[in-house]
């Protein structure tokens, strides 16, 4: 039997986040707010462990998130998606969120360990303010907070009734083992990137959409153009945990 319970107290949690399943246990994430949450606190007897981490998605002015486009406008097959448990499919849509990662492994434990798992927070899109492109759409409190696990903010945008919003990106889900920090990683799945306005054509002008998740960073998509940055991730929602023996 695992024991686990909520590194923070004090953040209102919902209920009935982890599903126990004979010897797999699925950790959702817990709180109503998507960036301000807390850890789990697991206790992992000695064993042999396999786990499965899902990135958190990014903000999209769509409300669902494609799954992962590559340069050529192509997706990832929507079996293989599914064949891993994920819920996306291929949204050919202007500005859309990035979907998050999926990563598994398995690992051996020759002793009782205590683990910490952050599940990241999806990202938002929305506005704050009636204002774009002038300093207070810079200020913190009135950018889009990303998704819990250090997903990025975004910048506030509004122009009018028609074309608002802006999308951040997702936080990181990930399992640390002895020591709640980033130093302690042992298993880090990527979150998808935030998204452009609402007011777009697919494959034409404004067309601004987040990159997947990934151990490499995507790039992102601007008027249907792959642009590619190379940024090195150590990297919606749960993490399964199922005891091999």
């Amino acid at each position: 039997m695992i024991r686990y319970s909520y590194a923070n107290i004090s953040k209102p949690v919902k209920s009935n986040t982890v599903k126990v399943s004979e010897n797999k246990y699925t950790f959702e994430y817990p709180c109503e707010s998507t960036f301000d949450c807390t850890d789990y606190i697991i206790h992992l007897p000695r064993g042999t462990y396999k786990f499965e981490l899902y990135g958190a998605s990014g903000g999209s002015s769509q409300g669902n998130v494609s799954s992962y486009r590559f340069p050529t406008d192509q997706c990832i097959l929507d079996e293989t998606v599914h064949n891993v448990g994920g819920n996306t499919i291929c949204l050919r849509k202007p500005n859309v969120g990035g979907a998050g990662a999926y990563i598994s492994g398995i690992i051996t434990l020759n002793k009782d360990i205590i683990s910490y798992a952050t599940i990241g927070g999806k990202g938002q899109f929305k506005y704050k303010i009636r204002k774009r492109h002038e300093d207070d759409c810079y200020l913190k409190n009135n950018m889009i907070e990303g998704g819990y696990g250090g997903g990025g903010y975004a910048s506030n945008y509004f122009y009018s009734d028609s074309d608002f919003g802006s999308g951040s990106g997702g936080g990181q889900t990930a399992v640390k083992f002895d020591v709640n920090d980033l130093w302690h990683r042992v298993i880090v799945s990527g979150a998808g990137g935030g998204c452009d306005d609402n007011n777009g054509i697919y494959n034409s002008e404004n067309d601004g959409a987040g990159g997947a998740g990934g151990v490499v960073g995507q790039g992102w998509f601007f008027m249907n153009k792959y642009i590619f940055a190379r940024v090195i991730f150590n990297i919606e929602f749960e993490i399964n945990f199922v005891k091999k023996y």
